[in-house]
This record gives C-alpha cells, sequence and structure tokens, in this order.
C-alpha cells in the first residue's frame, strides 16, 4: 500500500513538474533559472538537472504540438463557421443598403404666444424618393471574408518565393551557372 501511495505521489509530483516547467519556459526563463524555481515552488529535495529540465520542455512541447495538430480541424470548423454567420450578416446589410427609402420632411409654421406657447398654424409635409445603390463597403468586406475562408480550406496556390541575385557579388563561374539555370526554367 506504501509502494502505491509512493507510486502515485511521484507521478502527481512529475505532472506539477512538467506543468510548472511548460509556464516558466513560456516566460522565456533559462533551463538553469527553470531548475531553481521548480526546487523552491515545489519544495523539492533535490535540484532538478537542466538536462532533466530540457527533457520536461522537449515532453511539453511535443504535447502542446499534438493538441494542436489534434483541435485543428476543430478550430477551422468553428472559424468556418464565424465567417459564413458575418457573410450572411454582411449580405443582409448590404440588400439593406440597396432599398429604395421615402424621406418625409415636415415643416410647421405658427405664432408665439406672449406666454411662450407655440400655436400652430399650418404643417406641411415633404416626401421624396431616395434611391440607394448599396454601400460597396459590404461588397469589399464580403469579398475579404471569402478570401480568409479559402485560405482556410487551402484552395490557394503556395506563394513561390523569389530571390533576386545580386550578380555583383558573383564570380564569372557563377554567373554563367545562375544564367545557364534561368535559360532551363524559361
Amino acid at each position: 500500500m506504501d509502494k502505491l501511495l509512493a507510486a502515485e505521489n511521484k507521478k502527481r509530483l512529475f505532472e506539477l513538474r512538467i506543468a510548472l516547467v511548460g509556464e516558466l519556459y513560456l516566460k522565456r526563463y533559462s533551463y538553469r533559472k527553470i531548475a531553481k524555481m521548480v526546487y523552491e515552488r515545489l519544495n523539492l529535495d533535490y535540484l532538478p538537472s537542466t538536462a532533466t529540465i530540457k527533457r520536461d520542455v522537449e515532453k511539453t512541447l511535443k504535447e502542446w504540438q499534438k493538441d494542436r495538430i489534434e483541435n485543428n480541424d476543430h478550430l477551422i470548423l468553428i472559424e468556418l463557421k464565424t465567417i459564413d454567420e458575418t457573410i450572411a450578416i454582411l449580405w443582409d446589410q448590404w440588400e439593406k443598403s440597396c432599398t429604395d427609402v421615402e424621406l418625409e420632411n415636415v415643416k410647421k409654421k405658427g405664432d408665439v404666444s406672449l406666454e411662450g406657447k407655440i400655436s400652430t398654424k399650418q404643417i406641411e409635409r415633404l416626401t421624396r424618393q431616395v434611391k440607394k445603390e448599396g454601400n460597396v463597403a459590404y461588397i469589399s468586406e464580403i469579398r475579404a471574408q471569402l478570401q480568409e475562408r479559402r485560405k482556410l480550406l487551402g484552395l490557394y496556390a503556395p506563394e513561390v518565393k523569389k530571390e533576386i541575385l545580386d550578380l555583383t557579388e558573383m564570380t564569372d563561374e557563377e554567373k554563367e551557372l545562375a544564367l545557364a539555370l534561368a535559360r532551363k526554367v524559361k
């Protein structure tokens, strides 16, 4: 029973150490500083070696990478759903911005009494139709959202990095080789 309890405590201590090492690593502490802080915070009988801390960091990084990979599909689905809802709202706003409106101006004419009260004598209502052409900012944002959606889905071809060669720093032999390669690429 004592062995089982000791093993359980050792496992719990290991989990605490790994969590603390990850937290301190994110704060950019050195392995030596992390070892000292783990020793102090966990009240250990021994100072962990920098090799132990390095292994803990590597284990933590692997776990984080695994979590990120496993959650990546879920995160992409959430982003796609958010983009879809945003696009639906933008289309609705676009439609509203295209709807013609009727504006009404009301003019009141009257007199002011000695007590300061206004008495209306005449009301004039002017209405006019305003043709709306739509706010193109909505279309622009819809295009941007669709572009983000395509990026998430990986629908764009990868961008090719082009480097410009500095011929002034090349030997004649290197220049000839670069020219020959350029001709083959065309």
